[in-house]
């Protein structure tokens, strides 16, 4: 039987077999495999990783193979033991390579996708009394209807940053690239009126303007009329509601109220009247 430093040994020597001739580039293929038989016969989890790393980073790797380099790096950093790592590359190959389901479904079991917290279900009605300025790194961000949130988290300190719809965002010059998980923003805003949270209990903040830490501002309330113009329509669908059940309902200020909803469904009619002309 051979002693284990001669199977490394041999190991070794067949793994420099796979190289391509001194000089010659290797291929994103050429690199996995290497990277295979570093980690599964060789047992260096570390050149594997490594190996892995140059591939995900690289501009020549096809995305069927990164996707295969990713999802075996967060393989490799659990056999070594660092889950916390593992964890992280988990995390993007769920987020970079969503459409590989097969791959993301063999480690979701060690790794279940972090549960996202649900917007409220009305656009964020800012409390002008109470001005928010605050900066952090982008934990998660939600390209959801009626309102796209973006966590920014500091420390121990959380915030759901409201911006406005994903159509109003797209018009306004955004794409899903333009704020992304990891990046560092700061935020000025406003807290959110009566104290409005999500689901989970975070509280939420109306971004006036979102600045990237390369000082790029990303979003600016004040230049996307869309914005305006959505968020009151959602406040007049809100408000419409709100009417219907007056109506249905049996109260001694029912009149009142009614009169009161009617005046305010007018005064929004005629703001979304001005903010559409100026569009």
């Amino acid at each position: 039987m051979f002693s284990t430093s001669t199977k490394f040994a041999v190991a070794s020597v067949l793994a420099a077999c796979l190289l391509p001739a001194p000089g010659l580039a290797q291929t994103a293929s050429q690199l996995l495999e290497k990277g295979i038989y570093a980690q599964e016969t060789s047992g260096d989890l570390d050149a594997a990783i490594q190996i892995y790393r140059q591939i995900t980073g690289s501009a020549f790797g096809q995305r069927d193979i990164a996707a295969q380099a990713q999802y075996r790096l967060a393989e490799a950093l659990i056999k070594k033991g660092d889950l916390s790592a593992a964890a992280t590359e988990f995390q993007k190959l769920a987020r970079d390579y969503s459409d590989h389901q097969a791959l993301i479904s063999k480690l979701s079991v060690r790794f279940p996708e972090p549960k996202k917290p649900q917007p409220s279900l009305y656009p964020v009605a800012p409390d002008t009394g109470r001005p928010f300025s605050g900066s952090g790194e982008v934990a998660q961000v939600q390209w959801v209807n009626p309102v796209t949130y973006i966590l920014l988290k500091d420390g121990a300190s959380q915030w759901a940053v409201a911006t406005a719809s994903p159509n109003a965002l797209v018009q306004g010059g955004l794409t899903r690239n333009s704020i992304k998980t990891g990046d560092r923003i700061s935020v000025i805003g406003f807290w959110a009126k009566e104290d409005q949270r999500l689901s989970d209990g975070t509280p939420v903040v109306s971004a006036t303007t979102v600045v990237r830490e390369d000082g790029q501002k990303v979003f600016d309330r004040a230049f996307v009329p869309a914005v305006a113009r959505e968020a009151l329509m959602m406040e007049m669908a809100k408000t419409l509601e709100t009417l219907r059940r007056v109506q249905d309902a049996e109260t001694p200020a029912r009149k009142a109220q009614i009169v009161e909803l009617e005046k305010k469904l007018n005064a929004i009619k005629a703001q979304v009247h001005d903010v559409t002309a100026k569009q």
